[in-house]
């Protein structure tokens, strides 16, 4: 006699309203008919029923499957369906860290978050003018990119070494994050521990550009690899001119982060073969042909370029 179900299964009891239950070991024969062993509920023990009696248990498709099998739903499951989706994931329009700092924001301040959100490709010129809270607005990226992703493993600040104190201060005073000031042998250090543990290696560090711009420094970076949550560099134009060692870093951070910030005051007095340059590291793929950039405008709303 063909056996139709098997231990394991899930099963519809026809006669029991529907009720769904497991088949928890083998059937028996009796009169000609194979009676299976079905348990309804764990705490009691199984009861036999005839092979008639019950329908294997299929369970229903998602809607996302209806959809790419091009088939209908009712209204209510396509409804719970969409509200699943979109909670699913952190709305993009929605900011999880707001009251998380230490800060007043002002509403310009949330522009930039919102479009580093917004961009499938995580790069972002900030060029807001001298005054204007770039340090701020870096800052609720990192926050805000912590509340979505979880932890973030690695976070790196570069900027000019007068600098460091100030993002150190800023970072733990307006967000409550503790930054490392790396020195040249802290970085090295860090990139040993890399090379021997991997992604195991955390780091939440401040290093200067003069630290980083060095042809040894630069071959280490290439060579150990390691990947960067996010990397925010501060005075970015300072990598504008290639064939220098600040622009092949550049390069080699945009390689080794998942998510790059360049801030700089200085974008829009720059010439056009600056800008292209600049451009050109955080996203190379789409800037690699001057004269199509030449006839791009000299910026996107006003004060900001987004990818």
């Amino acid at each position: 006699m063909e056996v139709k179900l098997s231990k394991g299964d899930r099963v519809i009891l026809k006669a029991f309203g529907n009720r769904i239950g497991i088949i928890d070991g083998e059937p028996r024969k009796a009169r000609s008919k194979l009676l299976y062993p079905v348990s309804i509920d764990p705490s009691q023990q199984s009861s036999f029923y005839p092979e008639d009696s019950l329908e294997k248990f299929i369970p229903p498709k998602s809607v996302e499957q209806l959809l790419k099998d091009k088939e209908f739903c009712d209204v209510e499951d396509f409804a719970q369906g969409l509200i699943y989706k979109k909670l699913e994931k952190p709305l993009s329009d929605n900011l999880y860290t707001f009251y998380a700092s230490r800060t007043e924001f002002l509403v310009h301040q949330f522009k930039p978050v919102l479009k580093f959100l917004n961009s499938s490709k995580q790069r972002l010129l900030l060029a807001d003018e001298v005054g204007l809270g770039k340090t701020i607005e870096a800052g609720i990226i990192i926050t805000e990119t912590s509340a979505r992703l979880g932890e973030l493993s690695r976070v790196l600040i570069v900027c000019p070494s007068m600098l460091t104190p100030k993002w150190e201060k800023e970072m733990q005073k307006r967000f409550g994050l503790h930054f490392d000031i790396l020195r040249r042998n802290d970085f090295i250090k860090f990139l040993d521990r890399y090379a021997d543990y991997g992604e195991a290696e955390k780091l939440k560090g401040i290093v200067s550009l003069q630290t980083l711009r060095s042809g040894k420094i630069i071959e280490s970076l290439r060579d150990i690899a390691p990947r960067f949550d996010i990397v925010i560099v501060d005075e970015a134009h300072y990598m504008r001119n290639p064939e220098t060692y600040s622009s092949e870093l550049g390069e080699v951070l945009s390689e080794l982060s998942d998510a790059l910030l360049f801030l700089s005051a200085t974008p829009l007095q720059l010439g056009t073969p600056d800008l292209f340059n600049l451009l050109g590291l955080l996203i190379p793929e789409e800037f690699s042909d001057f004269t199509k950039t030449a006839r791009m405008p000299r910026s996107v709303n006003g004060d900001e370029w987004r990818f």
